[in-house]
């Protein structure tokens, strides 16, 4: 039997789903914590941890340690852009020690995920717009600043939300201009499509409102399962599926003025995985079924249908999407769907 191999420490949210996942079908799985400081070894799943790592350096000595801790196939499971690039630079390698990667080949992978390249894929379709590229020095605020490729020479490069000419000519002035390109800030409700594209082309997916987000495009802290907004779902997925791409996928749009702006993919389980388990478990269903050869049905949960992390919510500056309007007590909200108030991470939940 195949164990799943999980790396904690990086998007911790996926990780607890995922582990949350595992243990409601009986999966067997393993994890490689960040150190002694991970927040894993405070939930029920810190017996799962058979290497603690010294240190965030890569390598593929320790992927060799953690192959020959572990007597059957591992699966690698896609967490971390950075890490999922180790691993598919590494793929051969790892394969013959008996560790799966878990993912498509590295080129479909990088056309995906990048936030350039996987633009081509939907300019064909008439009902998604495209953000018009301005060159750096004609962008005007508010835009963003985005890097053509995520991963660089061993260098994660994040966007740049500029509202600012200040900070806009701060940005500019740090980056290499070789390594990004300029777009309109788009200003709307945020979507997300969450699905998981089997090798055959079928798929299983949700949608997700999204209606508060920590400043700077980083982690949702509130949203919402929603009905499809108007997009065909059968057509964003084959255009994927034809780009050679397969496995677990979120798709961010915008609907702007009635017009759906396409904003980027992430190729890898996203932070709030949660509403997988809570409204459509069969996305991970269909992920176990391809890389782990088991058919379970699983049955969702009984959940509210939202997705909270209160403790990401306490920060300042939030982004705060129209869906918020429609909601009253955002606060209660916010407390009562924590995705770490489960008893399995209650002592996270409490060092909050």
């Amino acid at each position: 039997m195949r164990t799943a191999l999980i790396f904690s420490g990086y998007n911790q949210r996926a990780v607890i789903a995922l582990c949350r996942y595992f243990k409601s079908i009986d999966q067997q799985f393993v994890i490689v914590s960040s150190g002694v400081e991970d927040l894993i070894y405070l939930t029920d799943y810190k017996n799962n941890v058979i290497l603690e790592r010294t240190d965030k350096t890569l390598t593929r000595e320790l992927f060799f340690k953690i192959s020959s801790l572990y007597d059957d196939e591992l699966v690698y499971c896609p967490t971390s852009e950075f890490l999922n690039m180790f691993v598919l630079e590494n793929v051969d390698s790892f394969q013959k020690r008996g560790i799966a990667s878990g993912m498509p080949p590295k080129e479909p992978y990088e056309k995906i995920t990048s936030k350039w390249s996987s633009q081509e894929l939907f300019k064909d379709l008439d009902y998604i717009k495209i953000i018009e590229t301005v060159e750096l020095d004609k962008a005007q605020v508010p835009c963003v600043i985005k890097p053509y490729k995520n991963v660089i020479l061993n260098r994660v490069l994040y966007p740049f939300i500029c509202y600012s000419q200040d900070f806009l000519k701060e940005v500019k002035e740090k980056i290499n201009r070789n390594e990004y390109f300029g777009q309109r800030f788009i200003c709307g409700q945020s979507y997300y499509f969450c699905a998981y594209l089997s090798r055959n082309g079928s798929f299983e997916g949700y949608w997700q409102e999204n209606i508060l987000q920590q400043p700077d495009g980083k982690s949702i802290v509130l949203a919402k399962a929603c009905n499809n907004p108007g997009l065909n779902e059968d057509a964003l997925m084959n255009i994927i599926y034809k780009a050679g791409y397969f496995g677990p996928l979120m798709i961010e749009f915008i609907l702007e003025h009635d017009n759906f702006y396409y904003i980027e993919i992430n190729p890898r389980f996203w932070g709030p995985l949660q509403l997988a388990n809570d409204v459509n478990p069969q996305i991970l269903d269909a992920y176990l079924e391809e890389w782990f050869g088991r058919s379970v049905t699983s049955i969702k949960t009984n959940a509210s249908g939202y997705y909270a992390w209160n403790h990401g919510a306490q920060c300042q500056n939030l982004k705060k999407y129209p869906a918020i309007n429609k909601l009253r007590n955002v606060k209660r909200l916010l407390f009562e769907n924590d995705v770490y108030s489960k008893r399995d991470t209650i002592n996270l939940s409490q060092k909050y």
